[in-house]
């Protein structure tokens, strides 16, 4: 029986580099994170996958969350590496990831948005779930008060999803 484990975190080496950059040395869970081999390193995950039969993952950024990273240009790139990677590895290894949760950039919905569908819309891997997962969620950075400007959410409405067959 197929085993399809959600939610699997990952730091796609590019985006990883660009982490490193952007925050300097890691601390707290993002330290934890670092120490776990199998955030970068393909060749210990696929060890471990191939423990257990008919096992795929589904791909998500681990911490730290994109809306703390308080530069907005670099939170922006951070999700957009980190998607493209993970769309990357979902493409070249689609038995092992058939999908991911796309991150979007969380500092105002009104380019979380754009991201978003860029990450649903833009791909071309076809999934047995259908497309990827979008991660909409509420600003963690942000004051209670502020809320999406409206129709801010309307591109997803272009997206579809697939039913499993």
């Amino acid at each position: 029986m197929l085993k399809i484990d959600l939610f699997n975190h990952i730091w796609p080496v590019p985006f990883y580099e660009k982490l490193k950059r952007a925050l300097g040395p890691m601390v707290d869970i993002t330290r934890r994170s670092e120490a776990v081999p199998m955030m970068t390193d393909l060749a210990e995950r696929f060890r471990v996958m191939d423990r257990f039969e008919d096992y795929q993952q589904v791909l998500s950024l681990a911490s730290p969350p994109l809306e703390l990273i308080k530069d907005a240009k670099v939170s922006a790139d951070l999700a957009r590496i980190g998607n493209d990677g993970m769309k990357e590895l979902c493409e070249k290894y689609p038995d092992r990831f058939p999908g991911f949760i796309a991150s979007p950039r969380r500092q105002g919905a009104a380019v979380s948005a754009p991201g978003l569908f860029r990450a649903a819309g833009g791909t071309r891997v076809r999934r047995r779930a259908g497309r990827p997962g979008r991660a909409i969620q509420p600003e963690a950075a942000a004051a209670p008060s502020q809320s999406p400007p409206p129709g801010a959410w309307q591109p997803l409405a272009r997206v579809r999803t697939s039913p499993a067959p």
